[in-house]
């Protein structure tokens, strides 16, 4: 999951198996905590959308163009981040693991008789959660990580639309499609993502900007594998902690934008369900 932030913004993408991405945005003057993230501006507004030589594979796909600056957390939300939410929202949560908004845990961060733990080995690895508690997760970045039950119902997502829609086949999902106005953090959109790890201000020469079909600033693909072996990403090998490879950047300074968790975004599809992103193939 990533967490956005606007200009500046935190963004933030979970997995299911979806990981946490973190965008930040902040009103005019006013910076949002950093909450213990580390961030990278992403400037350039009113940048250009991929073009068909960017995108070879599939070249119909306009993505990328994003009107406003943000912020992009470096990395993705860890299990230690994420179990700090899970114990701030245990009062206000009846149902244990699964609840009426998903899987609130995973292998590392699991109930046992009304007591949550965390597997403390998994501290630094991606979290996996649904996109609804991703959701919160951001209400409870804006509102400070507070303790009241507001502090997770509001802020970039109002948990009141968290329902279905049945409407013949298939499931709708009636979740709020995009951040409420102000928001601090949220999560990323496709867009806003693609701009992230794909774009570069410089791609064709100085101030020619464009986009890489690899999240490392290349168009060469990636070698999977661990950091010791010389991998250049995770997709496959589980339990790669999150910036484990700091060389494979993206040109704005990201990392992990191909791990073995996909990411959150807020785009939604044509059901309602919200999209993930882990492009290790380039795009798509």
């Amino acid at each position: 999951m990533g967490v956005l932030s606007r200009r500046p913004c935190v963004a933030l993408c979970v997995a299911l198996s979806a990981a946490i991405s973190c965008v930040r945005a902040a009103p005019a003057g006013v910076m949002p905590p950093d909450h213990g993230f580390t961030w990278k501006t992403i400037g350039n507004a009113g940048n250009r959308a991929t073009n068909p030589s960017e995108v070879p594979t599939y070249p119909q796909l306009q993505l990328g163009a994003v009107a406003h600056e943000f912020r992009m957390a470096t990395t993705q939300v860890t299990v230690g981040q994420f179990f700090e939410f899970v114990r701030a929202f245990a009062p206000y949560n009846q149902w244990g693991e699964v609840t009426p908004y998903g899987v609130i845990a995973n292998a590392y961060i699991y109930n046992t008789g009304g007591q949550w733990t965390m597997t403390p080995f998994a501290r630094d690895l991606p979290v996996e959660t649904s996109w609804r508690f991703a959701a919160m997760y951001c209400n409870w970045l804006c509102n400070d990580k507070g303790t009241t039950r507001e502090a997770f119902e509001t802020g970039a997502y109002d948990v009141s639309t968290f329902n279905f829609r049945q409407d013949g086949d298939p499931l709708f999902w009636t979740d709020q499609r995009a951040r409420t106005p102000g928001a601090r953090f949220f999560l990323p959109t496709l867009d806003e993502w693609v701009k992230g790890f794909h774009y570069d201000p410089d791609r064709y020469g100085q101030g020619r900007g464009g986009y890489w079909q690899y999240p490392n600033g290349t168009d060469t693909p990636m070698i999977a594998g661990f950091p010791w072996d010389g991998g250049q990403h995770a997709l496959g090998y589980n339990g790669v902690p999150v910036g484990s490879y700091p060389d494979q950047q993206s040109p704005y300074g990201l990392l992990d934008g191909s791990n073995w968790v996909p990411q959150w975004t807020e785009t939604a599809g044509a059901t309602g369900k919200r999209l993930m992103r882990n492009w290790d193939l380039g795009f798509f």
